[in-house]
């Protein structure tokens, strides 16, 4: 099954618990050629600043070099998008997965090599999470 389209962004559910969709979701991107750069504890982080109780959240940043090569090439200012960004949470008993769709992101851009790899970028982050969810 195919990701829900977000408007901003592409997600899906599991039937994992959260710790291991995150780890399932780090080797899925590998296997899409990503690096994962960096996680952050959202939950951690906020609970700690706020003393609140939150339920699992993290964020994943991921760097496919190839196709942030490409477009660092056309717009050195691109790079405030990069890493990507998938995100694993829990609400209500339920595992998401959600990540950015580099389509809408740069649908704008008006460079068609950009717009190529906006796509390849989609392509690979929708197939990661759809096989971490699956």
């Amino acid at each position: 099954m195919a990701p829900a389209e977000l408007g901003y962004g592409l997600t899906v559910t599991s039937e994992d618990a959260f710790a291991t969709a995150v780890e399932r979701v780090k080797d899925q991107l590998r296997a899409e050629s990503f690096t994962v750069l960096c996680e952050v504890d959202v939950k951690e982080r906020l609970d700690e600043a706020l003393r609140t109780e939150r339920e699992p959240y993290m964020i994943i940043g991921a760097c496919n070099s190839t196709l942030a090569q490409a477009a660092l090439m056309s717009d050195m200012n691109l790079g405030v998008f990069l890493p990507c960004s998938v995100v694993v949470y829990e609400s209500d008993g339920v595992t998401h997965i959600t990540t950015v769709d580099t389509v809408e992101l740069f649908r704008d851009s008006g460079d068609g090599n950009l717009a190529l790899v906006a796509a390849e970028m989609r392509a690979r982050l929708a197939r990661a999470i759809d096989a971490a969810a699956a």
